[in-house]
């Protein structure tokens, strides 16, 4: 839209400075440019734009950083690794493995990844689904 209304004033200035002085008709010509300019620009926006969503790119590392500290500040959440986050139709699908105590039951896991997905959710503009799977933490061996 800001595209537009300078697009539509320098066509304004452009007429105008060529009725005011028929000899200033090249404003008229430089104004045409300029337009074009603005559409080529524009047009440029909307491939970028598009292409990222042909490519899976990845969004923006505050998305991603928003998104690692949501997980990590929900309760039971010991860490988290393997996030994928791509871009489809603008929204974001991902998906995430978090650690859990090794000794929680399925339910109390479960538990936790549903509070990880809410968290993500109310967070988490333009989210669009979640898959969160559950990985127990490994106890360490004491050597023999």
């Amino acid at each position: 839209q800001r595209s537009d209304a300078l697009s539509s004033v320098a066509v304004l200035l452009g007429v105008a400075g060529a009725r005011i002085n028929p000899s200033w008709h090249i404003l008229d010509s430089f104004a045409a440019l300029l337009v074009s300019f603005f559409i080529v620009k524009v047009g440029l926006e909307i491939l970028r734009n598009t292409l990222r969503e042909f490519t899976d790119t990845a969004p923006q590392p505050e998305i991603l950083n928003k998104i690692a500290n949501c997980i990590q500040s929900v309760e039971g959440v010991i860490d988290a690794h393997d996030l994928r986050v791509r871009t489809s139709g603008g929204l974001y699908q991902m998906e995430t493995h978090i650690v859990v105590d090794g000794q929680v039951t399925v339910a109390e896991g479960h538990q936790i990844a549903k509070a990880v997905e809410s968290c993500l959710a109310e967070e988490v503009a333009d989210l669009d689904r979640i898959i969160v799977h559950v990985d127990p933490a490994m106890e360490e061996k004491e050597p023999e």
